[in-house]
């Protein structure tokens, strides 16, 4: 039988899918976390449709629950996909 163990839970407030943005506009990436003992940071990650790849927002203390995002460049009517990953004080997700 395995020890027991515990899941860390971050979840996406905002942007939750609702938002007309616009391009080089800043907005704000926000989170909350239910239970999440061992992190330390959070980073924040978006991807544009069709697309595989995430770029990174940028990174910050997880309890901070907020980091701005300015918007690149991008077409009309393209949608972003936001994600979130929590990180422990050796850089670990």
């Amino acid at each position: 039988m395995s020890e027991p163990f515990s899941i860390d839970t971050i979840a996406l407030i905002d942007p939750n899918g609702s938002e007309l943005v616009v391009s080089g506009n800043t907005y704000t990436v926000t989170w909350t976390i239910e239970y999440a003992p061992s992190a330390v940071r959070a980073g924040a990650w978006y991807r544009f449709e069709g697309e595989s790849d995430w770029h990174a927002i940028g990174s910050t203390a997880a309890i901070d629950s907020r980091i701005d995002w300015t918007l690149p460049a991008v077409s009309e009517e393209t949608r972003a996909y936001v994600g979130l990953v929590l990180y422990d004080a050796t850089g670990s997700p």
